[in-house]
Formats: C-alpha cells, sequence, structure tokens
C-alpha cells in the first residue's frame, strides 16, 4: 500500500506498538488494551494496516483468538450485547454466546479484541455513569409513578439501550469516509474469524431485541449521548514514554 505517512506518525505507533508489548509482558491487560485501542485508531485515521508500519509481522498480526468469558447479566436488561456488538461490528471481530450461560467471547485478531475490550470497558463506564444522572434531570420536578423505582429502573434500561443505538451511528458515519477498504477488511477478518471457528459449536451471534417497550425519552436521551460520545478523546489520553 503506498500511503504518504508523516514520520511522526509512523514514530508514534511504534511506540504504541513497543508500550502495548511492554503492559503485556508485566500483566498491564488494561494499559496493553488502551495503547491498542490507540494504535487502531491512528491505522484508521491514516488509512494503514500494521503490515505498512511492520511488514514481518504480518502473520502474527492476522492470527485470531478467542477473549475469556464476559458477562453480559445486568439488573438493566441486555444493553452490555447491544453494545458490544456494536464494538465488534466496527473493529473486525464477532461476538459469540456461550450456550447456556450469560456469558459471550469476542473472536479477532489480538490487536482487534484488545482494542473492542478497551472500548467497551470504557464505554461501559461511561453510559452507566451517565444512566442515573439523565434520569435524575429527567424526574426533577415530577411526582407520582415517575419518581418510583420501577420506573427509575425502566427508564436507565432504555437510556442504555438508546446509548448503543446512538453509538453505532456515530461509527457508521465515521465508516463511511472509507468505506471501499471497510468493507475489505471486514471480508478479510470475516473469513479469518469464520476459519478459527469451525472447530468451536458456539450460539449464533445475533443483537439482542428488548422484550419490554423503551421509554421514548429515555431512549433518545441515550441515544444522543452515544452519538455524540469523543472515543478519540479517550483513546488519546494514551500516554507514550
Amino acid at each position: 500500500m503506498e500511503t504518504e505517512v508523516p514520520n511522526k506518525i509512523v514514530e508514534r505507533l511504534k511506540k504504541l506498538m513497543r508500550l502495548q508489548q511492554s503492559a503485556q509482558k508485566i500483566g498491564s491487560e488494561g494499559e496493553a488494551n488502551a495503547a491498542a485501542a490507540a494504535i487502531s485508531r491512528l491505522l484508521t485515521q491514516y488509512n494503514l494496516s500494521l503490515m505498512d508500519i511492520n511488514p514481518e509481522e504480518r502473520k502474527e498480526s492476522l492470527r485470531v483468538q478467542r477473549t475469556g468469558n464476559i458477562s453480559f447479566k445486568d439488573t438493566y436488561g441486555l444493553w452490555k450485547r447491544l453494545l458490544m456488538n456494536v464494538i465488534c461490528e466496527f473493529n473486525y471481530c464477532k461476538v459469540f454466546l456461550i450456550s447456556g450461560q450469560t456469558n459471550m467471547i469476542v473472536v479477532g485478531t489480538e490487536a482487534n479484541t484488545s482494542t473492542v475490550i478497551y472500548l467497551y470497558d470504557m464505554l461501559r463506564s461511561i453510559f452507566r455513569k451517565l444512566a442515573p444522572v439523565r434520569y435524575k434531570e429527567f424526574a426533577n420536578g415530577k411526582r407520582g409513578a415517575i419518581r418510583t423505582e420501577k420506573y427509575k429502573r425502566k427508564y436507565i434500561a432504555s437510556y442504555l439501550n438508546g446509548c448503543a443505538y446512538g453509538l453505532r451511528e456515530k461509527l457508521t458515519i465515521e465508516a463511511k469516509a472509507n468505506e471501499v477498504q471497510e468493507k475489505s477488511l471486514v471480508v478479510c477478518h470475516n473469513q479469518l474469524i469464520n476459519d478459527y471457528m469451525r472447530s468451536y459449536t458456539p450460539v449464533e451471534r445475533k443483537a439482542p431485541k428488548t422484550k419490554k417497550k423503551d421509554i421514548i425519552e429515555a431512549f433518545y436521551n441515550g441515544y444522543c449521548d452515544g452519538k455524540n460520545t469523543n472515543i478519540n478523546k479517550a483513546i488519546n489520553k494514551v500516554i507514550i514514554p
């Protein structure tokens, strides 16, 4: 791929790669995942792949793996599954359910699964902290059923569902800027994942459907927050020594 990239960007990528490797060696999973997410964002921004930075790592960079079990059990429904589906969809990974459990796994290359886990942990925390704040703003000055715990739970569940859908809209808009390359990468990674999963019998990957109707205003508020989430700002906080 003939792409003109500033030397400082190449050097930043190499430093992030070294940071990721160092963090992995000392068992700092959070730091390693954060570095992987920063690498992924820079590669996407400059229309690159790891092979453009370090061609000898081609084979290693395309090796597919699976994460450990990740629980999606939650008081507020299946929003964690929704969120994970969205993140995987735009980071060349797939999420599978463990039969008979409330656990899921993510399958993809090491760099992509690390990015997914980092984004999932970060966004899950952001949306979960915002949810009660948005409910408090909504319920302020109101009386009756809206002030009950039952309504609060339903509001928060609706809000969190909205966050996932808003995030999908945001990432869809961003992906259209590089649509041709995105399609080819999706095909490539899907084939790698399908080959890897042939020896497994997972539950088919499906986005969950909520049985109860969402509160429209709560869902819309979540949708707006999801769509306006600044992922790059959080990723850019990764410090390179």
